[in-house]
């Protein structure tokens, strides 16, 4: 959303296999969660209706969940930014 994280606010490890993880430093954790708390409040368009971030996230969630325990799918809306 802005330039108040980069790529210095993190460590830098490789696993085993090669694979590159990134894990923030103390300091840039904070900042993270604002960025965060500013993108859940983001308006995104979900099923026809324009929703905050995270409650179009919930929705495609919970909608998610009833299919899976009903056996049988009903109508989903993936949601996809």
């Amino acid at each position: 959303m802005d330039v108040s994280v980069n790529w210095r606010d993190f460590y830098i490890s490789t696993d085993r296999h090669g694979v590159r993880f990134y894990y923030p430093k103390p300091e840039a954790i904070g900042v993270l969660e604002a960025v965060g708390e500013s993108a859940d409040k983001m308006i995104a368009s979900y099923d026809g209706k324009q929703l905050m971030l995270m409650e179009a996230y919930r929705n495609t969630v919970s909608t998610l969940i009833q299919n899976l325990q009903a056996g049988t799918p009903q109508s989903f809306t993936p949601f996809a930014y």
